[in-house]
């Protein structure tokens, strides 16, 4: 009796603080997803996520040179008179291409007086290290008297296309209903298709040219970094309906 009760209690408990509990979970995964991104801004839209890579991020001082940002944020905080407050900040999103080259060195969320995150992002930008490939990821630089810098990570929102896509085929006994078509398309800052590959075949090579030429014609809505448009691969699956 005993095992039983311990089985069936936690079910119990779970029922009764369910509401209570699906709001704590909720306001949990907000704080979570607010710390990994260094700041607590709303998502970009709906079905952005936190970006897994790099993993594990890297330290300041393999990101850039500390001691000569430091140094000119210092200099910047004490002529222009900023500082002295901990909730003074700036948070850069900061990306490199993928032979490590600086992409990007943007402020996305700042509380300073106008002008400053701009500056401090051009400090950033000059002081970045070439990384070994493609990566994305963001810093926040912290302005009391102290300034206090940390890495995290980047909000993604992949490249949207058609929820669902069927193309008629005509009804052939003899033939073999062609098999869902899995394509690779990458698209454009603009919503713009930049090429396609089909990963996964229909099995035959008049359905799959279909789709191409369909993909090829079809607008999408481009991926996000950090809010900002960017060239982004993503997949669409294609399939088949008898007429």
């Amino acid at each position: 009796m005993a095992t039983t009760l311990r089985a069936i209690l936690p079910a119990a408990l779970l029922v009764l603080c369910a509401p209570a509990c699906l709001s704590a979970q909720g306001s949990r995964r907000v704080a979570d997803r607010a710390a990994l991104l260094l700041s607590n801004r709303p998502m970009s839209r709906e079905g952005c996520e936190v970006q897994g890579r790099p993993n594990p991020l890297p330290s300041v001082g393999a990101l850039l040179d500390s001691a000569a940002l430091d140094a000119r944020v210092r200099e910047y905080v004490q002529a222009q008179y900023v500082g002295g407050s901990d909730s003074l900040h700036v948070v850069l999103s900061i990306g490199f291409g993928e032979h490590g080259d600086v992409a990007r060195a943007r402020p996305i969320d700042w509380y300073l007086p106008e002008g400053a995150g701009d500056a401090i992002a051009a400090m950033v930008h000059s002081t970045l290290r070439r990384q070994r490939g493609e990566m994305n990821l963001r810093l926040r630089i912290d302005l009391p008297a102290r300034p206090a810098y940390r890495v995290g990570r980047a909000e993604v929102c992949r490249p949207r296309g058609l929820e669902r896509v069927d193309i008629e085929a005509p009804a052939l006994a003899e033939v073999e209903a062609p098999r869902p078509v899995r394509v690779r398309v990458t698209v454009g800052a603009h919503g713009e298709m930049l090429g396609s590959v089909i990963v996964s075949s229909s099995g035959q090579r008049y359905w799959d040219d279909v789709v191409t030429r369909f993909i090829d014609e079809a607008r999408f809505t481009p991926g996000l970094i950090d809010g900002e448009a960017q060239v982004m691969e993503y997949e669409q699956t294609v399939r088949f309906r008898s007429r």
